[in-house]
């Protein structure tokens, strides 16, 4: 718009049945069932959508009035979150939308316009950019970003509130006259240098969680980089949400961001949404050796390539207070691993990894997929094997998901294999929707459910426990043949 506007930036709360996490899964989001019948959420973390932080402090610094709900954090109902932006009196509503809770993320956007009808809805988020046309397709969205928020948001509000002017923002889509008009692609995010500090005077910081540090630890969710160009992207929605290349921010910014969370917000645990921290080993380094020098004693954790990690570097950002990390396996199986689950990568680079990690003392969380291609029951037996061998701490098993935009799904949808096509409630990230090429859906579960209860070798108490129950069975057989 020309003239300044009230924005209100708005994280919906989680809808009737489950728990959205909004910013896993590439933007996706991901969720957990709930029996809570009503809009709101479970007494369970709260990972906000990182990019309304910096939407909100971009408008901001175009001069608009900003305000921000988190409807998770706050636990809000449906009438509240209506509530709530009444009482701001918004002239445009930017939310984030979830693959998951698609059409319920809708059904109380439409409310909430019903409640305030002057405002302009703009939905943002992977789901825009993958989904525009069912983004669009009940209400409630007046314009869905097809682009990077942080690009497009300035730019169409600026455009705003004269419809005849969208078709000259790039990255939009929008309904008009019974059809949906795509404007051409926005240009892709090229640098975070660029990127203001996040709005985390609007938030409620002192609301956010996560269960590695437990709810009486106030936690933020940060970004150092956004992006991957990984040949993983063949199943993995990160490059198709965040970008298909690293972008780095620099080292100073994610460090004064850093000090504010702590001794302004009282921050003391710190999750690193970055696809992966590792990327660059010269930058973490220098991240930790400044995290180190200004003596933020913060504790966190984030996600790493196998391959893209060492001792020295694993060492010094356990020095700089990381906790625990996480490190995409997908398979223990190694002609799956190389060829698909994580190209690059072989079993003897992830043990080293997991064993480096364990000795800078770390605790390691691995993640697992049953169900790519190829996977049978001999690569799941050998998936054990490997686990066992590796000794993660944690390990996270989840069965494919072909989210919008993967060849994943592509080549799925061609081989008829997926079960609910367009049953969004059910990409969770956690429920069967598709079959593998050797599997079907009910084995796969089958085989998820097994590898949850055999990873862990047993301890050798428990194996001796074993060993004398199997030896008195079979004395007892003996004493009942003679």
């Amino acid at each position: 718009m020309s003239r300044a506007s009230r924005v209100l930036v708005l994280q919906p709360p989680s809808p009737p049945g489950m728990n959205v996490y909004r910013d896993y899964a590439g933007g996706y989001g991901t969720a957990s069932p709930s029996d809570r019948a009503h809009y709101g959420h479970d007494r369970v973390p709260v990972v906000p959508y990182v990019s309304l932080l910096f939407v909100a402090a971009l408008l901001e610094l175009d001069g608009h009035r900003v305000g921000f709900v988190d409807g998770q954090a706050e636990s809000l109902s449906a009438e509240g979150c209506c509530n709530r932006a009444a009482a701001f009196g918004p002239d445009v509503v930017v939310s984030v939308i979830s693959l998951p809770s698609l059409w319920l993320d809708l059904a109380l956007l439409r409310q909430l316009k019903r409640a305030n009808p002057k405002c302009t809805v703009v939905g943002i988020g992977t789901t825009c950019r993958g989904l525009p046309h069912e983004v669009l397709s009940r209400g409630g969205v007046d314009v869905a970003v097809t682009g990077d928020p942080e690009v497009v948001a300035p730019s169409l509000l600026r455009a705003l509130p004269s419809s005849e002017r969208l078709d000259g923002v790039a990255g939009i889509a929008f309904p008009r006259d019974g059809t949906v008009i795509e404007t051409p692609s926005a240009p892709l995010l090229d640098s975070l240098d660029t990127f203001p500090m996040p709005a985390y005077h609007l938030a409620a910081a002192s609301r956010y969680w996560h269960h590695h540090f437990g709810p009486e630890v106030r936690c933020a969710h940060v970004i150092t980089s956004r992006g991957c160009p990984e040949r993983c992207g063949f199943y993995c929605p990160y490059p198709f949400g965040f970008g298909p290349r690293t972008l780095f921010r620099p080292v100073e910014a994610v460090v004064e961001e850093l000090a504010l969370l702590r001794r302004h917000y009282d921050v003391g645990g710190v999750v690193f949404r970055d696809m992966n921290f590792t990327a660059s080993r010269p930058r973490t380094a220098q991240l930790c050796e400044e995290m180190l020098r200004r003596n933020l004693r913060l504790r966190w954790l984030c996600e790493a390539r196998l391959n893209q990690v060492n001792a020295e570097l694993l060492s010094l950002m356990g020095a700089a207070g990381c906790e625990r990390i996480h490190y995409g396996l997908e398979t223990g199986d190694p002609q799956l691993l190389s060829e698909i689950g994580k190209p690059g990568v072989d079993l003897e680079t992830a043990a080293r990894a997991v064993a480096q990690a364990k000795a800078a003392g770390l605790n390691v969380q691995l993640h697992l997929m049953l169900g790519l291609p190829g996977e049978t029951w001999e690569t799941v037996r050998q998936t054990q094997r490997t686990l066992r061998r590796l000794r993660p701490d944690s390990v996270q098993i989840v069965l494919p998901t072909p989210y919008p935009g993967t060849r994943f799904r592509e080549e799925a949808l061609a081989a008829g294999r997926v079960r609910c096509p367009r049953d969004w409630a059910r990409y969770t990230g956690s429920d069967a929707v598709m079959d593998g090429d050797h599997m079907s859906v009910e084995g796969l579960v089958r085989a998820r459910d097994w590898l949850n209860a055999t990873w862990r070798e047993p301890a050798p108490k428990q194996l001796l426990r074993r060993a004398a129950r199997s030896l008195l069975r079979r004395a007892g057989r003996r004493t009942c043949s003679n």
